[in-house]
């Protein structure tokens, strides 16, 4: 019995003090969940409510810093009930910058930032671009990636668009960036992407198709 605690004993001061050796930069894969929102690049896009997304991806290195993508994603849609897309592609991960680095990042750019806006009498931008200069250093992680989101629109169309409906597949060109906090084995996660639409399956108030689409969101991820 004394031998079998002693065994358990040692496993668990092991797996503990992996646990704590863990950095961000030893991941070469990981799970996210975002939450953000989706809207069209048109001059009315302003004036349009911007659709809710949720979408769950895994990411996993292939070689050196080249990884794939694969995921879930739900949307709404403005001529449908809701959109399901299985989003794929390609990404390009170049590890995380040491502290050292992301601090004198930030400060240059904070320095230059507030010169630049110190000549040209923009005095009353150069609070809000110090602190968002200074928040980007804990944005350590980044990653670049390109791919397709193929899926299906659900639900019934719209009965307030005058065009007729079209193919109800969906099909997206998508380039993005996810900027990420690291947190020992979670990150913190903000994916910004510009998607670009196939099939046109959407429109606006004045019947104008949609091709260019923008997305922003917030997310939490597990690196393993």
């Amino acid at each position: 019995m004394k031998k079998l605690f002693l065994i358990v004993a040692l496993a668990a001061v092991t797996l503990s003090a992996r646990a704590q050796m863990f950095t961000a930069d030893q991941s070469t894969q990981d799970i996210t969940v975002n939450y953000g929102f989706t809207f069209p690049l048109t001059k009315e896009a302003a004036e349009q409510q911007a659709r809710q997304y949720v979408s769950l991806n895994y990411t996993a290195n292939f070689w050196r810093s080249m990884a794939f993508k694969v995921g879930l994603q739900a949307q709404e849609s403005k001529n449908y009930s809701a959109i399901a897309g299985l989003p794929v592609g390609i990404a390009y991960r170049p590890g995380v910058r040491s502290w050292d680095e992301s601090i004198g990042r930030g400060v240059e750019n904070a320095v230059a930032n507030g010169l630049f806006e110190g000549i040209n009498g923009q005095t009353e931008m150069m609070t809000d671009n110090l602190l968002w200069d200074l928040a980007l250093i804990f944005f350590r992680r980044t990653e670049f990636y390109a791919g397709v989101t193929p899926g299906y629109c659900f639900g019934p169309y719209s009965p307030d668009s005058l065009m007729e409906e079209g193919s109800r597949f969906w099909l997206t060109g998508d380039l993005g960036v996810v900027f990420s906090i690291p947190i020992w084995h979670l990150t913190l996660n903000v994916p910004l992407a510009y998607h670009y639409s196939f099939f046109h399956n959407e429109n606006d108030l004045v019947d104008r198709l949609h091709w260019h689409y923008f997305s922003v969101g917030i997310g939490l991820g597990w690196l393993f």
